[in-house]
């Protein structure tokens, strides 16, 4: 195997580790529930800023800052919070209280009663709110709706429910396949597209035998292995910042 031949087949090896180590790579802001049905809701993270649900009067209720796969932007109840309530800022501390700890995001499917169109929804949940707040996100499916944005409903002592209709709670709104794994698909493709190809060619156009020597370059197929060892750590190096990458 020629030497120019080696450093095409390294780099395609060190894509197709980067595909492995990242095709897999779960996303923050999706569910995917007991079919197997995805629900991508990374459209609904609100950037820059919360969304925010004002008193409903100035002397009763609270103002709330909300939002969803990240924390908080606003500072009111401190960093790491998903949920802020404050009903009187003159009192510090007393008049304010986090609803809930972004750390603590879990998501589960809608019950029939809890979902939208198609019988399709979300629930994300959160805890660990000051004296043991805690509070989810009922999202619904609503075709055509666009994000949406989360309105006060059921609340009880320190329970709060939001209901919240969007499109992205409808399987036909979720983005699907990841870029790892697109990475992922299009690489497994082009391999088997490269090794049936390569067998056609040798077995009938060079008219070489039968057997392993078929396959092209079986050289490079034999250190796959190590190259694929090798393509990992380097992209773990690279990521950590520990050491260097030895060329093949």
């Amino acid at each position: 195997i020629s030497r120019d031949m080696k450093k095409t087949l390294s780099l395609f090896v060190q894509l197709l580790s980067l595909s492995l180590v990242f095709g897999a790579e779960p996303n923050p802001c999706s569910f995917t529930n007991t079919e197997g049905h995805l629900y991508d809701l990374t459209p609904l993270k609100k950037q820059g800023s919360d969304y925010y649900i004002p008193k409903p009067n100035p002397n009763e209720g609270w103002d709330i800052w909300l939002n969803i796969c990240q924390p908080l932007f606003s500072t009111v109840c401190g960093s790491g919070t998903a949920g802020c309530q404050q009903w009187d800022p003159t009192r510090g501390d007393q008049g304010k209280a986090s609803m809930g700890s972004y750390a603590t995001q879990k998501f589960s499917a809608a019950s029939p009663s809890e979902a939208g169109e198609d019988g399709q929804g979300v629930v994300v949940s959160y805890s660990g709110g000051k004296d043991a707040r805690n509070f989810r996100y009922l999202l619904k499916c609503k075709k055509g709706s666009g994000a949406g944005q989360p309105i006060l409903g059921a609340f009880g002592t320190y329970n709060y429910d939001f209901n919240w209709e969007t499109e992205y709670a409808c399987l036909s709104a979720s983005s699907g396949l990841s870029p790892g794994s697109i990475i992922l698909i299009t690489m497994t493709v082009l391999i088997v597209v490269y090794l049936i190809g390569g067998v056609i060619f040798k077995k009938f156009v060079k008219k070489e035998e039968n057997g392993i020597n078929l396959i092209p370059n079986i050289e490079f197929w034999r250190e796959f292995p190590g190259l694929v060892k090798s393509g990992v750590m380097f992209i773990i190096n690279k990521v950590t910042g520990r050491g260097g990458y030895s060329a093949v």
